[in-house]
């Protein structure tokens, strides 16, 4: 009799994980940086700024001027600023992430 009243309860409980399946929803921005003639800029500074909540993100670049940013929030739009000593810096705006 007792049963009758818990199974449908012990039931309940373990289809309540299945139900509350949380998303991950991140994303990254993967580039490399280059001068004007092609030279890799190792040390490079790129900074993304998430323009509705003002989150800012910032890497470094590394050997072959490759960077990454993981980790960030899908969507948009971003403002991306990359800076190297003796270059003038480079702002791109209205970039979304998928």
């Amino acid at each position: 009799m007792l049963y009758k009243r818990i199974l449908p309860f012990i039931i309940g409980l373990l289809t309540i994980p299945a139900l509350i399946n949380a998303q991950v929803t991140t994303s990254s921005l993967t580039g490399t940086v280059k001068s004007a003639d092609g030279e890799d800029l190792v040390g490079a500074t790129i900074t993304a700024i998430h323009q509705p909540t003002g989150t800012r993100y910032t890497t470094v670049s590394r050997q072959g001027g490759q960077f990454n940013i993981p980790n960030m929030r899908s969507g948009g739009p971003y403002q991306v600023t990359i800076t190297y000593v003796g270059y003038t810096s480079d702002t791109y705006d209205n970039l979304n992430l998928q």
